[in-house]
């Protein structure tokens, strides 16, 4: 499942907006810089943005002001080349420490000019050129509703591999989602961003939009990344004499985005399930569609080009033009939306606040207390790094929290809490997961499937068909995408 990767995908997301067209290096600390022997002067990249020429172009027309003019030429020579080569790795960590600190530009710029005054170091005045701030044109492009930035995906994989010794052949996955900026606006950012599932899990970017809500144009916030795919998926990549060849594996992205993406039926939509042709109904109980325990037709990528259920289908999206399949290569089995902030969190939410039509599932407040003190009270492993909050805190626990829960003391705790069969309905679900959740137990997929398809047709049984919602229901599809796509 896609849970880890995708939450690392929204952080990277948040970080690279935050730089906006900034490229990042690696983040290290150095404490001093006081070596008595010089280091020999490295030679100096200037393949960022700004050359080191015009970041320390003070250093070969000024001398140290704490530099004895008796000293020999050799000498200064010397002392000059540590105070270029010792700049040049302060500057890194500066830039570094400002973006990841949020540091305004006016106090980066006075804490430059204490630097460059009380010490040998020969930094940038202005912030800007420190933070290697692009000063010619972004490639901004105005689309409706809003602002487009395309780095390119291409740009991105040039950057990675600096030293190809052979062919390669990659594999892709993409992210698209939404991030809201600010709680008091609408504004957001839509970045594009890619990994390569074989060599390096570090997210890149590939574009970025910016605008009130979601693109309102399908066809321009997309077409860039869809030309350059369909180039690059025949072609492939040349670098030097060697082909980097690329493979579009899949677009992961949760349930509002991924319908947004296709140009389909909303997620929750009478016609909004993406795996198969089941048609959903209005509860008036649950006031949500919700989707009878019934097998329907699996949607393919030929009935789905071919629009054969007319009432799926909104608008044609772009990535019809990419030659990949447009049910496969969009997997449900997110564990992040679809498990831990989707089946978990709404079990939990339940039991603790009675949601659902059988009131008798609902916790009295004595047995809530009891139980948050029972979990707090768990002494967790050094390999779960999150503390265990109480089910008062549960509506800002995050997405590892809920995993913690049904992956590794849930079961325990539940034991004798929950009604038996509502117990055993659950440890339905925990093994179901714990199943899909490694490539350890590839064996029992089989057995994953069936478990997931019996706990819906429990959950329909226990809690009511009226709140079998999208994601109760993509519970079936969950080991087709798993065994399709891995964990």
């Amino acid at each position: 499942m896609r849970g880890t990767q995708q939450e690392q995908i929204e952080l990277s997301a948040e970080g690279a907006c935050s730089a906006f067209g900034s490229k990042i290096s690696m983040f290290k600390i150095i404490d001093t810089v006081g070596d008595t022997q010089p280091p020999e002067i490295p030679s100096v990249s200037t393949e960022d943005h700004t050359s080191s020429s015009e970041v320390f172009e003070e250093s070969q027309n000024s001398k140290p002001d704490n530099c004895d003019d008796g000293g020999s030429s050799e000498d200064y020579d010397d002392f000059e080349a540590h105070a270029l080569y010792t700049s040049v790795d302060i500057a890194k960590d500066l830039r570094m420490w400002s973006l990841k600190h949020k540091i305004k530009h006016v106090a980066l710029k006075d804490l430059l000019g204490i630097l460059n005054k009380r010490t040998i170091l020969r930094l940038p005045k202005d912030p800007r050129s420190l933070l290697h701030t692009p000063s010619g044109d972004l490639h901004i492009t105005n689309i409706k509703g809003g602002q487009y930035w395309h780095y390119g995906f291409e740009v991105c994989i040039r950057d990675f591999f600096h030293d190809v010794k052979d062919d390669e052949e990659i594999y892709i996955k993409i992210n698209i989602d939404g991030l809201p900026i600010f709680n008091s606006s609408k504004n957001e950012f839509w970045p594009i961003i890619f990994t390569i599932e074989n060599l390096n899990p570090k997210p890149m970017i590939i574009g970025i939009y910016y605008g009130k809500g979601k693109p309102q144009d399908l066809g321009e916030f997309l077409s860039p990344l869809v030309a350059e795919f369909n180039t690059i998926l025949k072609q492939g990549i040349k670098i030097g004499d060697y082909t980097i060849g690329v493979t579009l594996k899949c677009f992961v992205c949760d349930s509002p985005a991924r319908s947004f993406i296709k140009g389909v039926a909303n997620f929750n939509s009478q016609h909004g399930c993406h795996k198969c042709s089941i048609e959903g109904e209005y509860s008036h109980l649950s006031h949500t569609n919700y989707y009878p325990n019934k097998i329907y037709p699996k949607r393919t990528n030929d009935t789905f080009r071919n629009k054969e259920d007319e009432y799926h289908h909104k608008i044609d999206s772009p990535l019809l033009k990419l030659p990949i399949n447009m049910i496969d290569a969009f997997p449900v089995a997110d564990s992040l939306h679809l498990i831990d902030l989707g089946i978990v969190k709404r079990l939990l939410t339940g039991w603790r606040d009675g949601y659902f039509k059988n009131k008798m599932l609902k916790w009295p407040s004595k047995t809530t207390e009891e139980l948050s003190s029972k979990m707090q009270s768990i002494k967790l492993p050094k390999e779960l790094h999150r503390n265990i909050r109480g089910l008062d805190c549960l509506s800002f626990w995050k997405a590892l929290e809920y995993r913690n829960f049904i992956l590794y003391y849930g079961i325990v705790v539940l034991k004798g809490v929950l009604r038996i069969d509502v117990y055993e309905h659950f440890l339905i679900l925990f093994c179901a997961v714990t199943i899909c959740s490694t490539d350890n137990y590839k064996r029992f997929y089989d057995a994953a499937t069936k478990l997931l398809n019996h706990f819906v047709h429990q959950y329909c049984k226990i809690y009511g068909e009226h709140y079998l919602t999208s994601n109760v229901h993509n519970l079936i599809h969950l080991t087709e995408d798993v065994i399709n796509l891995g964990i």
